[in-house]
């Protein structure tokens, strides 16, 4: 039986280090901030298709520690930044997978 649960309820269920897998294109950014909010660390993001506004917000915040996706954009609002910078740093480890 499903039972629905509110933003709050929902987000206690991402702790530090779990895996997140999410579909590109359908950014849940009220359960996302509310994550950021609780300050959950160390994520290990799966994102099918390819990561967009919903990763580089989290990876932004902190919240990553890896990302495993076949690329990572804004669309026509360009590269993904704070995924760029986070990689760059080292901050965050990449799993390419096409």
């Amino acid at each position: 039986m499903t039972r629905l649960v509110t933003i709050p309820e929902a987000a206690e269920a991402v702790t530090d280090g779990s895996y997140l897998g999410m579909v590109s294109g359908m950014p849940p950014m009220a359960l996302l901030r509310e994550v950021v909010r609780r300050g959950v660390r160390d994520l290990r993001l799966v994102v099918v298709t390819s990561g967009g506004l919903q990763a580089d917000f989290l990876i932004g915040a902190g919240c990553v520690h890896s990302l495993e996706s076949s690329a990572m954009s804004l669309g026509e609002e360009g590269f993904a930044p704070n995924f760029r910078r986070a990689f760059v740093e080292g901050r965050i480890q990449s799993l390419e997978t096409t």
